[in-house]
């Protein structure tokens, strides 16, 4: 029975073996970690970088590829000086550039490394002594660039010319005016109401040829159709010299959908008289085939004069239900 038991001794030494093999991994990977390989960048900044912590992280995209080593003042005090830590497995290269990025919501602040599509556009600032670490840019954060905007553009309304933009102004008005002189003229208000009443008598005339049940001749609504069709564009070219007179451009769209309207007018008229020319194809097959109808009617009503008694034979013939 003694032989099959464990001595306490060996068992003790076990353990404190175990724990001790232990604490040493930890104590290695501890001093081991901070030298491990790392790409170390510096990066100046003339803004603040308040909130901005040692151990932050750096993030590409979203994903965390390194953290803020060191934060202190540049030599000059004048700038911010940061170093960071990249993963040695990401690749960098000069299109690169650092920004302060900040979470107002969770009152973080990290920075967040981009990347432009052209490395010649992004600015490297000239420093007064040489850098112990490669120099990565760095750019304003996205609230400081808001400011920036906005200063400029105040200032730009600052220096605006007030004068040229009130004569401008007075120009258009001036202009405005001319316009409404023009069109208050009997005779310009003469002709919109030619141009009114023929439009009037073109879709009265397109109202009664959509009535199917509308009497009349078809040949004397069609002339009637052509004659308005006719007098609408007399009446816009009447219009469109009178309108001469306006300024360039000014009503070009006016004549435009007057001449669209009338061209419209045309192409209906044709339209009808290609609609005409069918249905009265139509028709005359129509009337064929009742004149065919009618002589087969005759036929079958002498045949029966004839022999009455033929038609019971034949219903009885094409009965299906006939046993």
């Amino acid at each position: 029975m003694t032989e099959g038991r464990i001595s306490p001794f060996k068992l003790g030494l076990f353990v404190l073996l175990g724990l001790g093999l232990g604490i040493m991994t930890l104590l290695f990977v501890g001093i081991i970690g901070p030298f491990e390989a790392r790409q170390t960048y510096v990066s100046f900044f003339d803004s603040p970088v308040e909130g901005l912590e040692r151990g932050a992280p750096v993030r590409y995209l979203g994903i965390e590829v390194g953290e803020v080593g060191a934060i202190d003042l540049a030599p000059g005090d004048r700038m911010v000086r940061v170093l960071v830590n990249i993963r040695k497995d990401f690749t960098m290269d000069d299109a690169m550039y650092l920004q302060v990025s900040q979470k107002l919501v969770a009152g973080l602040t990290n920075l967040t490394l981009g990347r432009t599509q052209d490395a010649a556009a992004v600015a490297r600032p000239e420093l007064p002594f040489e850098p112990e670490y490669p120099v990565l840019p760095s750019r304003p954060s996205d609230m400081d660039r808001l400011l920036e905007t906005a200063r400029r553009v105040a200032g730009e309304v600052g220096d605006a010319d007030f004068d040229a933009i009130g004569e401008l102004t007075h120009g258009w008005s001036q202009a405005g005016n001319r316009l409404d002189d023009l069109l208050a003229d009997p005779d310009l208000q003469q002709t919109l109401e030619n141009v009114r009443e023929a439009s009037a008598d073109l879709k009265a005339i397109l109202q009664a040829l959509g009535d199917e049940e509308a009497p009349g001749d078809w040949r004397k609504t069609r002339r009637d159709l052509s004659a308005t069709a006719t007098e609408l564009r007399r009446a816009s070219e009447a219009l469109a010299a009178r309108l001469g007179e306006v300024p360039s451009g000014a009503l070009a769209d006016i004549s435009g959908g007057l001449e669209g309207m009338t061209a419209a007018g045309e192409e209906a008229v044709r339209s009808w008289d290609a609609q005409i020319g069918q249905s009265t194809s139509q028709l005359q097959r129509t009337l064929q085939q009742v004149e065919s109808l009618i002589t087969e009617l005759e036929r079958l009503t002498r045949s029966l004069r004839r022999e009455p008694g033929q038609i019971l034979e034949r219903r009885k013939e094409q009965d299906p239900f006939a046993r």
